[in-house]
């Protein structure tokens, strides 16, 4: 997974670009069982033929420990871990 775009200050999420192939809400739905959420991403393009492979992950209101954890689980479903 890739961080997608430039880092700034403020916010309270990052865009990440999965790996190509894989599909945002079908991830999503994987990760809950994990205890993991994200936001699938198709939903903020217009168009018939928007991208599937983008997720907003928020970050404002989880524990800054409980991050590092989160990001290892979606790797391990990415099969990044």
């Amino acid at each position: 997974m890739t961080v997608a775009g430039a880092g700034a200050y403020g916010g309270s999420s990052v865009w990440i670009a999965l790996p190509p192939g894989t599909k945002a809400r079908d991830l999503a739905q994987d990760l809950q069982e994990d205890g993991v959420l994200i936001e699938p991403g198709d939903r903020f393009f217009a168009g018939d033929d928007v991208p599937q492979h983008f997720a907003r992950l928020a970050y404002s209101s989880i524990p800054a420990s409980r991050i590092a954890q989160g990001v290892a689980r979606i790797a391990a479903r990415i099969g990044k871990g």
